[in-house]
């Protein structure tokens, strides 16, 4: 508009009055003093696990439940990431898979795994409960919708999601976490873990891109294979003191050099750190228990002697047990 008023000025063949030229700026003024501020707008969309409004990365198309199917089909783009936001009401059995195999919603997902998709939900069912296996093995899942507070299960809910890339928010009281993000080979990130968790079983096998585990709830009692092949893992935050199972957790975490203490309520290690071939040293607490322990310290080839600390009691069985173990006696000493 001001390009264009300074040709037109510049062309006018008879001088122009000043006050001529105080209208029109006036007038251009008011033209832009209507125009709506944006520069200070905040995104609109859902919030984060703190309130904090999350950004909106691309326009969201409103999808009736019931159309799903057919919107993927013949709507949605092969080439791009579509942007779906699911309304409508949508029962609670179709949020719950079984076997590996995913819930109603989550089959739509499946049968067009060539659809890269984020995904929102409008409003989930009263009463759901359960997201067991709801988006199993759906590869073209990029974004996962919220979590609804009163979901107590999402064991298996992102299972072989391996184009997920963010984890969403775990509401409080969940308690069962079992393969819950189970083979999602792009997850960078995990989220943080509510007080209520009880079973980590599997939760992150597999996820080869996850460089930090997140803190472990003190009601946790089984993590086997929670951290199974998780071959970019460099930090281990906490194991918790009640924490019983923990057969093949770290099994072939080829990056990790060191772990918390593990406590003395173990009673599984089978495996546990099977191919850990940076693993430098390890306190356990807990006393040996024949059967129990096999393969713990298989191809750790960076143990030192000495290096895994047991209880001054215990010694002499975790000697003995050395060969079972994968390892030799000269690695164990006492807890000083």
């Amino acid at each position: 508009m001001k390009r264009l008023l300074n040709v037109r000025i510049r062309e006018l063949k008879t001088p122009i009055l000043v006050g001529s030229v105080l209208t029109i700026v006036f007038i251009v003024t008011g033209f832009f003093s209507g125009c709506p501020k944006t520069s200070g707008r905040k995104p609109t969309g859902s919030t984060g696990g703190n309130n904090t409004p999350a950004v909106t990365p691309g326009p969201y198309v409103k999808v009736p439940y019931a159309d799903l199917e057919t919107y993927l089909r013949d709507t949605a783009s092969i080439e791009k990431l579509n942007y779906i936001e699911v309304t409508g009401p949508i029962p609670k059995e179709a949020f719950k898979g079984s076997d590996d195999n995913p819930g109603e919603l989550g089959q739509k997902l499946k049968d067009h795994s060539d659809k890269k998709v984020a995904l929102k939900i409008a409003a989930y069912p009263a009463g759901l409960t359960s997201m067991e296996n709801c988006f199993a093995d759906c590869t073209g899942l990029t974004t996962a919708p919220a979590i609804p507070e009163g979901v107590t299960d999402m064991g298996w809910c992102f299972y072989g999601c391996k184009n997920l890339t963010t984890a969403p928010d775990i509401p409080a009281g969940v308690t069962v976490m079992s393969g819950c993000f189970s083979d999602c080979k792009n997850l960078t990130t995990a989220p943080a873990i509510p007080e209520s968790v009880t079973d980590m079983s599997n939760c992150f096998a597999g996820c080869k891109n996850l460089t930090r585990a997140p803190a472990i709830p003190k009601d946790v009692t089984d993590m086997e294979r929670c951290f199974q092949d998780c071959t970019g893992l460099t930090t281990v935050q906490n194991i918790p003191v009640g924490l019983t199972n923990m057969g093949y957790c770290f099994y072939g975490c080829t990056s990790l050099t060191t772990v918390p203490d593990i406590p003395a309520s173990v009673t599984d290690m089978g495996y546990c750190f099977y191919a850990c071939t940076k693993l430098t040293g390890v306190t356990l607490n807990c006393n040996y228990s024949a059967g129990k322990f096999d393969s713990a310290f298989t191809n750790c080839g960076n143990l030192a002697d000495g290096s895994i600390k047991v209880p001054q009691d215990q010694l002499d069985k975790y000697k003995a047990g050395a060969g079972d173990m994968g390892t030799a006696k000269e690695k164990f000493a006492a807890i000083q």
